[in-house]
C-alpha cells in the first residue's frame, strides 16, 4: 500500500485506482459522507413569494436606493438593503430592541440618521437567519403596518368555521 500526498491509499499493484484519481472520476468505494451543507440564504425571491401571498400588497421600488420594497395599504413593511444580503422588517420598536439584544450579531435595531434618530425597524443578515422566522418577520411585518381591518379581514378568513 502506498499513501498518496492527497490522504488515500492506493495498492501499487491496481493501477485502476490512480487512473481514477487522475482522470478525475471518483473511486466508488471511496464513498465518504460529505458535510452537510448550510441550508441557502433567504433571497430577494423568496420573501417577494412570502410578500406577495399577503392581502393588498404592492412591490414598489426604493425612491433612492433603488431595491425592492413591500408596502401595504401605502406603507412600507419590507425592504431589502443595497445588496440585498439584508433585509429591514417594520415591526415593533420593542420586537426589534428584543430581537437585536437577543441576535446581536445577525439583526439591529435601524434608526434615522438625522437629529431625531426615529426607528425604522429591524435589520436582518439574510443569510445569518433561517427562512422559517424571516418567513414570520414578513407577516409580523405586514401585520404591523397593514389597516388594521385588513388584518381584522385576513384572521376572519385563516379562522375555521
Amino acid at each position: 500500500m502506498v499513501r498518496h500526498p492527497a490522504g488515500f491509499v492506493a495498492d501499487p499493484t491496481d493501477s485502476s485506482v490512480s487512473r481514477r484519481r487522475l482522470s478525475g472520476v471518483p473511486d466508488p468505494q471511496e464513498q465518504r459522507p460529505r458535510d452537510a451543507s448550510p441550508a441557502p440564504a433567504t433571497g430577494t425571491d423568496d420573501i417577494r413569494q412570502w410578500a406577495m401571498a399577503l392581502p393588498e400588497v404592492e412591490e414598489t421600488n426604493h425612491f433612492r436606493l433603488h431595491v425592492p420594497v413591500f408596502k401595504v395599504g401605502g406603507r412600507t413593511f419590507v425592504g431589502l438593503g443595497k445588496d440585498e444580503t439584508t433585509a429591514v422588517f417594520c415591526v415593533s420598536e420593542q420586537e426589534a430592541d428584543n430581537a437585536a439584544t437577543a441576535d446581536p450579531d445577525s439583526c439591529a435595531a435601524v434608526r434615522r440618521q438625522d437629529a431625531r434618530r426615529s426607528f425604522l425597524g429591524l435589520e436582518v443578515n439574510l443569510g445569518d437567519v433561517d427562512a422559517k422566522r424571516i418567513r414570520d418577520l414578513v407577516e409580523r411585518a405586514w401585520r404591523q403596518q397593514a389597516p388594521k381591518k385588513l388584518v381584522a379581514q385576513r384572521d376572519r378568513d385563516a379562522s375555521p368555521s
